[in-house]
């Protein structure tokens, strides 16, 4: 496995609530999409809300638990997605917002008339984003804090106006279930265009996406290595064998390098017989190996009954520097071209910036 000879494997960290590298990377592509929508919202909110701290019994504690609440989620959404598991900070974070707003709810003595529906924000932030069992403890959570809440500062309605208190309940409830099914409609859209029918490989778009995101940084932390595979001769098994044979060797390679690269390395189908890695972390040494190792494995498979070889072309983007998608992936075709007009069957790397290649 791959994951043995990364830089820095122990990076390599899931959780219950991003249990693989697809779950995770769906949710921080929707936290990327809410990031600056969650700012006009906080913006938004303490507006409306800091006059009323002027006067409400105990302005300095209310004010000071409000501004925490916010100010660690602003400071956690910015931070989160360098985290070995983001998404466990955002979810963290929003429940300590959502506390942090009943608190000072509470403290200021809005309770009874009806302040603690801010909490709706949290609520819908959590259904917004992460998948359906974090969203069930997320809004479980928040449910209990609005009763604790009325307990705590307005207690007697809990006694005469119990419907009052049921009802924020049932429409937190039905806000992250509206809010939810949206997501999963926006994940199975999202999923019929980026995946590979056949393969169930991320596919040429969602590689264009992953691109456009190590672009849009200034510099990367780490290198980025880049693998285009093609397997040899493959126009004599459509020709030999029919095309339904090609598509089953196609189907088999998928499951074949999804299951040899792990982590936060990805591998995606272009398109016809040509894949790519994306691998990140990787010195040009370490994607040379894992190519080899990629090669190895389709030779010493049986791919749907058939023997197929692989070519390989790798080249990489070195850490500190920004990601130019164009030149990496123009370098790495040049290599597999390279290995291919070398005989085939084999690895070649593109060195440094230099069009040039090696034999691996």
């Amino acid at each position: 496995m791959y994951l043995e000879m990364t830089a820095a494997p122990q990076s390599v960290r899931y959780s219950w609530i991003a249990r693989t590298p697809a779950e995770r990377a769906r949710t921080m592509a929707l936290h990327a999409r809410f990031v600056r929508v969650n700012r006009v919202v906080m913006l938004t909110v303490a507006a409306c809300v800091a006059p009323a701290v002027f006067i409400v019994d105990r302005p300095v504690p209310v004010a000071a638990l409000a501004c925490f609440g916010f100010g660690q989620y602003a400071v956690v959404q910015q931070l989160a997605p360098r985290r070995a598991r983001p998404e466990l900070w955002l979810f963290w974070s929003l429940l300590v917002a959502a506390a942090c707003i009943a608190g000072a709810v509470v403290l200021s003595g809005l309770t009874e008339y009806g302040a603690l529906g801010l909490l709706i924000w949290p609520a819908s932030g959590l259904a917004s984003r992460f998948p359906t069992r974090a969203v069930i403890v997320g809004t479980a959570a928040i449910a209990g804090m609005l009763i604790v809440g009325w307990a705590v500062g307005a207690p007697e309605v809990l006694r005469t106006a119990p419907v009052m208190v049921s009802g924020f309940v049932a429409v937190y409830i039905a806000v992250a279930a509206n809010i939810s099914v949206l997501r999963l409609s926006d994940t199975a859209h999202h999923s019929a265009a980026t995946v590979d029918e056949l393969t169930r490989l991320p596919n040429r778009v969602a590689l264009r996406v992953r691109a456009d995101e190590l672009e849009a940084k200034p510099q990367v932390e780490h290198s980025s290595a880049l693998i285009l595979l093609d397997i040899d001769h493959f126009k004599t098994i459509n020709d030999e064998h029919g095309h339904q044979a090609g598509d089953d060797v196609l189907a088999a390679l998928g499951l074949l390098l999804s299951d040899a690269v792990r982590g936060d390395d990805t591998a995606y189908r272009l398109g016809g017989e040509e894949f790519a890695v994306l691998v990140r972390g990787a010195e040009i040494a370490q994607a040379i190996e894992l190519a080899q190792r990629l090669l190895d494995r389709a030779r010493e498979a049986t791919l749907a009954g058939h023997r197929v070889t692989l070519s390989a072309g790798v080249a990489v983007s070195p850490a500190g520097q920004p990601v130019s998608w164009k030149r990496l992936f123009a370098r790495a075709d040049a290599a597999l071209y390279q290995a291919k007009e070398d005989g085939r069957d084999r690895v070649k790397a593109a060195l440094g910036g230099d069009a040039g290649t090696v034999a691996a």
